[in-house]
């Protein structure tokens, strides 16, 4: 009887090892997330507006070049070429 409590006792304190080191996994990963978070939060506050414009024209100038490159070959063809 006292054996039987004994390994109840054991298999509960496995159970709860195991637990615990599920919370603290979890618990770590989300200090990484929430230092992750905080931290595009800063950026995104602290932004200088003109420099997000600029960074912005510059990607819809080559966004539109690559429209502009993929329609060109969209019109090649080998008759036209010869």
């Amino acid at each position: 009887m006292v054996g039987n409590a004994m390994e109840q006792l054991t298999e509960a304190q496995s159970i709860l090892g195991l637990e615990e080191q599920t919370i603290q996994r979890m618990q770590d990963r989300l200090e990484v997330e929430q230092t992750l978070v905080s931290t595009q939060i800063v950026k995104l506050v602290e932004a200088d507006p003109y420099d997000a414009t600029l960074r912005l024209d510059v990607l819809r100038n080559q966004l539109e070049a690559t429209f502009a490159v993929t329609s060109s070959l969209g019109k090649l063809s080998l008759a036209n070429y010869l």
